[in-house]
């Protein structure tokens, strides 16, 4: 719980962020869709640009310092 009495992490309090909670903040370098979660941007580029971003050289970081290629990893991660 927080100060509050809330079980939930303020608004836009992105250290206070759930394990696996979705950031939707990821945009496609090749085209123009954007606001993707991990998960629907790296499928997205699987099946509409067939590549990956081990591919396309990406890898996934966190305004902790957490830098990861492996995106269950980086999905999984809790800023500290």
């Amino acid at each position: 719980r927080d100060q509050t009495g809330s079980d939930q992490p303020e608004e836009n309090d992105m250290s206070k962020r759930w394990k696996g909670e979705p950031v939707k903040t990821l945009a496609c370098r090749i085209c123009e869709m954007k606001d993707m979660t991990i998960s629907s941007f790296v499928k997205h580029l699987t099946n509409i640009h067939d590549t990956t971003p081990t591919k396309e050289k990406l890898a996934f970081g966190c305004e902790c310092g957490f830098i990861g290629t492996n995106y269950t990893d980086v999905r999984l991660h809790i800023k500290t």
